[in-house]
C-alpha cells in the first residue's frame, strides 16, 4: 500500500496524510497492508481511468441505494442520536430471560483454551 500511495500522491502526502489515516482505520502500517484489500475502489479507479483523481472527477457515477433525501446529507444519525442503536439492542436482549445485562462488577477474567471464567460480584461463571 505504501508504494501505491507514494507513486500516486507522493512521499510527503503518504507520510503525513495516508499513513496516519490507515493506521487509525486499519490499525496497521502501510508497508504491511494491501491496497487491493483495503481500498479496492482506488485500484479500480486507477486501472479504469489512469489515475485516481481523474477517475473521481470523470468516472461514471453509480446510482445510490440511499433514499433521495439522505443522499444530500453529509452525515447520518438516528432521531435520538447514535446511542439509540446500542440502547435498543440492550433493551431487546435484556428482555430475553437468557440474557442478564443488569450492571455487574466483573472482578476477574480468566481465559483457558476451552472456556473462560468470569468472577462477577464474587461468583465464578464459566463460559464455553
Amino acid at each position: 500500500m505504501q508504494e501505491f500511495f507514494q507513486r500516486t500522491f507522493g512521499k510527503k502526502s503518504t507520510e503525513r496524510l495516508f499513513d496516519p489515516v490507515v493506521a487509525g482505520v486499519f490499525a496497521g502500517r502501510l508497508q504491511e497492508l494491501s491496497i487491493s484489500a483495503c481500498f479496492p475502489w482506488m485500484v479500480k479507479l486507477e486501472q479504469d481511468h489512469g489515475s485516481i483523481v481523474r477517475g473521481m472527477l470523470f468516472g461514471q457515477k453509480q446510482p445510490s441505494s440511499l433514499p433521495r433525501r439522505l443522499r444530500k446529507l453529509r452525515s447520518y444519525s438516528l432521531p435520538q442520536g447514535v446511542g439509540q442503536l446500542p440502547q435498543a439492542i440492550f433493551e431487546s436482549l435484556n428482555a430475553q430471560e437468557k440474557f442478564d445485562f443488569l450492571p455487574h462488577n466483573v472482578d476477574k477474567l480468566e481465559f483457558a483454551p476451552t472456556h473462560a471464567n468470569a468472577w462477577i460480584n464474587g461468583q465464578r461463571q464459566t463460559f464455553d
